[in-house]
């Protein structure tokens, strides 16, 4: 009886050793600081330089003041985003940080964030990256990189 029970163990132990241990991810998205390195707006639209339907691609976050680039996003479980001032704030009259909601769809296919609903197109321990199509052709594209 006692070998028949140490061989369960063992294969027990053996057994759960060999499964993998997928990270979820809300776990990748809540487990560490996100900042934005990539925010481009897209438009699919007619009358570009009057010849007709093309697209335009703008770089806005090539816009962005140093103070906005060190800002970061905290995902917390449960829905929460800590939105960061970083090292240096733009208005030093602004709190150092705000807090606002964020959803994840159960399959996670789907971002809801300031009030816009984006597609993932990225998320692992590294990059985190969403798409969005805004209105009659115009699309936005950001991407965040954990620091």
């Amino acid at each position: 009886m006692r070998v028949a029970f140490t061989f369960f163990i063992v294969f027990l132990f053996l057994v759960s050793s060999c499964t993998k241990d997928e990270i979820s991810k809300e776990d990748q998205l809540s487990s560490g600081k996100w900042q934005i390195t990539e925010y481009t707006e897209v438009c699919y639209c007619g009358n570009i330089n009057s010849i007709g339907w093309g697209t335009t691609k703008r770089d806005v976050y090539a816009t962005y003041a140093a103070c906005l680039r060190d800002d970061y996003f905290v995902f917390y479980k449960g829905g929460t985003v800590e939105v960061n001032e970083g090292p240096s704030k733009c208005d030093p009259a602004k709190p150092q940080f705000t807090t606002e909601g964020w959803y994840l769809n159960s399959d996670a296919t789907r971002f809801s964030f300031r009030g816009k609903d984006w597609d993932i197109v990225q998320l692992n321990k590294t990059t985190f990256k969403i798409s969005t199509l805004v209105l009659l052709g115009t699309g936005e594209t950001i991407a965040f990189s954990r620091i």
